[in-house]
């Protein structure tokens, strides 16, 4: 709790004045808007899992210790939904890009920068399933005489080595009111016209290389980065344009290695294995008004006495430049999508953090407002653990991320705070992250 006190008054200096300028309808309160607003990040920064959860944990020596670190004075968990329900997810939404654009500018997320650009994932996951319909236009699925309505999201997350998944722009999936077999329901590509512009609206000169699967991989996504000067990396699979599939292996026919090329293998010292890699590009491929390239790469590792096998196999086309010199960099670029699943929905998910958890049952609203509170939360808590010191402190004394936020929740309720303490979080200095 002291790294993350030093790392928003390093990063986010004017950070409680942006939460007290939030919108406030109450008449009369006894907490001021910035406490109630940070009072429910806790929720999440703790890894409480639940708004009950959080009101257990809370005693007075971690009350006093929240109230010397940031001034904030604690209120339980009802109290903080019934002031925050009264807010628009908008407002927190503003507030994240605020947060990220500040990090932009003062250049603290370079490190993330893969050829001057940031790799920018967008991908959809579900976050609730319900046998009732929890809110007007939820979407569903119709199974025989069962009917399952989900609550799903489309994010765009920047993201870079290290495990870093920020997110910088989210859009719900919900359906309008005339659905008909002309007018289907809402989906992720549908989702993805929205969010898109949304973030090229918030970041107008952002230098990006889109990652996504393979559902991206077709002429409107293309045309739409090309209009919006996005390069792009896409995973390509047989079925998603069967015109580019039938186009490479024409020309493979005939050219098999001419764009062939190996990388000596090497070991991975975590795993004392060795790793050969190799790839196979073909440039300048027409499809429609568009010129893509296609890249293949099958990475095969071997321990010592064994034959090797065949680990990793992907497929990518790009509009990105492509040679011998610089395919593998690309893969290595493309690999980058994963980090959205792992280290963002299922870090979320399968975490205290709890993204699956049903803050609220039937207000859409006020779940798209839990759901920016957490991505918020799941910022500080990346710019807290991703520094340097810290990752040097947790692989020395082998403890799990799990482990290191219960020690800490242990800390904060019975561990008092010494005023010594305080002004060392106050003079402590950041490391870089890379």
């Amino acid at each position: 709790m002291l790294d993350l006190a030093a790392t928003i008054k390093h990063h986010f200096p004017t950070f409680f004045e942006d939460l007290n300028a939030l919108p406030d309808y109450r008449k009369r309160k006894e907490y001021e808007m910035y406490e109630i607003v940070f009072g429910n990040l806790l929720i999440f920064l703790t890894r409480s899992g639940s708004r009950n959860q959080f009101d257990l944990s809370v005693n007075q020596n971690m009350a006093d210790t929240i109230f010397k670190l940031f001034d904030v004075k604690l209120s339980i968990g009802d109290n903080l939904d019934k002031v925050i329900s009264r807010l628009s997810e908008r407002c927190l939404s503003e507030l994240k890009v605020k947060m990220i654009k500040h990090l932009i500018t003062k250049k603290r997320l370079d490190h993330l920068r893969f050829n001057g650009h940031f790799l920018l994932v967008f991908d959809g996951t579900g976050l609730y399933h319900y046998d009732y319909e929890p809110f007007e236009g939820c979407p569903y699925k119709v199974n025989g005489d069962t009917k399952t309505y989900y609550a799903q999201v489309l994010e765009a997350k920047l993201v870079g080595k290290g495990g870093w998944s920020l997110s910088i722009a989210t859009e719900w999936l919900h359906n309008g009111e005339d659905i008909s077999p002309k007018n289907k329901q809402d989906c992720e590509l549908k989702a993805f016209k929205r969010l898109s512009q949304k973030v090229k609206d918030q970041f107008k000169r952002l230098p990006v290389i889109m990652l996504a699967d393979g559902l991206y991989a077709n002429d409107p996504v293309f045309t739409l980065c090309q209009s919006y000067g996005w390069n792009y990396l896409f995973t390509f699979k047989k079925g998603c344009i069967p015109q580019i599939y039938q186009d490479v292996q024409s020309i493979l026919s005939v050219q098999q290695d001419r764009f062939e090329i190996e990388q000596l293998a090497y070991k991975n010292e975590a795993t004392q294995e060795l790793i050969a890699q190799k790839a196979n590009f073909i440039t300048a491929i027409e499809y429609k008004k568009h010129k893509v390239n296609w890249i293949d790469f099958t990475e095969e590792i071997r321990k010592e006495g064994e034959d090797w096998r065949e680990e990793n196999h992907f497929t990518y086309l790009t509009n990105l430049k492509v040679s011998k010199s610089n395919v593998f960099e690309l893969v290595e670029a493309g690999r980058q999508r994963w980090k959205i699943e792992n280290e963002g929905f299922n870090t979320q998910k399968n975490s205290k953090l709890a993204l699956e958890h049903k803050y609220v049952r039937r207000d859409f609203e006020r779940m798209k407002i839990y759901y920016e509170l957490l991505q918020i939360s799941h910022m500080l808590e990346q710019l807290t653990l991703k520094r340097k010191e810290i990752r040097e402190k947790v692989k020395a004394i082998k403890v799990s991320i799990q482990q290191l936020f219960l020690d800490m929740a242990a800390v904060l309720r019975y561990v008092p705070l010494s005023q010594r303490e305080v002004r060392q979080t106050n003079e402590l200095k950041l490391t870089s992250y890379g």
